[in-house]
């Protein structure tokens, strides 16, 4: 079933029918929606941070028995993506579909959340930042606006399903490969 839930979540988002969830446009909509109704389900409360052309959606995933607390956890990934591809060998569209980029991490935050529902203790906060294709606009608008303070850890998820490491395929995850990579090293070994 879980599995299934994965997929489902992925085709859908991925779906030539949402032609790459390029802002502003009535696919890109639907994908929000479509996000949006499956964190509710999940017992999130979600709330939407409208800014110039965009539209983020973010909450809180709180415990069973208890809702109090400020979350110190933010789990986030990004929704937009870009429209048509230039040229896509054996595709039957030209269509930017974006499965790995960014559909599959927003069906793992959607898991992990359901995952985590019933089996913590703190309340632990999501994004999904739109505009981020467009230089990561939603996700600097997001911390800008300290709308939770109290993050001490944030797992940001993206290009879930696509090997960018070519001789690393037995790999299982790497941390850091798009952006920021030396800098999440430091920080490790700092931290450490």
């Amino acid at each position: 079933k879980e599995c299934r839930e994965l997929q489902d979540t992925l085709k859908f988002l991925s779906s030539d029918r949402l032609l790459g969830r390029i802002p502003g446009t009535p696919e890109h909509t639907e994908a929000r929606k479509y996000i949006a109704k499956k964190l509710s389900a999940i017992g999130a409360d979600v709330f939407e941070q409208k800014f110039p052309d965009g539209v983020n959606l973010w909450g809180v995933l709180y415990p069973t028995s208890n809702r109090s607390g400020k979350p110190e956890v933010l789990i986030s990934a990004h929704y937009d993506h870009i429209d048509h591809c230039n040229s896509k060998r054996g595709a039957n569209s030209s269509v930017c579909n974006g499965a790995a980029d960014n559909s599959g991490a927003v069906a793992a935050l959607l898991n992990a959340l359901e995952k985590l529902k019933g089996n913590i203790k703190k309340p632990v906060a999501f994004a999904v930042f739109d505009l981020e294709e467009e230089g990561l606009i939603g996700s600097k608008y997001f911390v800008n606006a300290k709308i939770l303070p109290n993050i001490k850890l944030n797992l940001n998820m993206d290009i879930i399903g696509l090997n960018t490491f070519s001789g690393m395929e037995n790999v299982h995850l790497t941390m850091g490969g798009e952006t920021g990579g030396k800098n999440l090293v430091k920080d490790l070994e700092a931290a450490s």
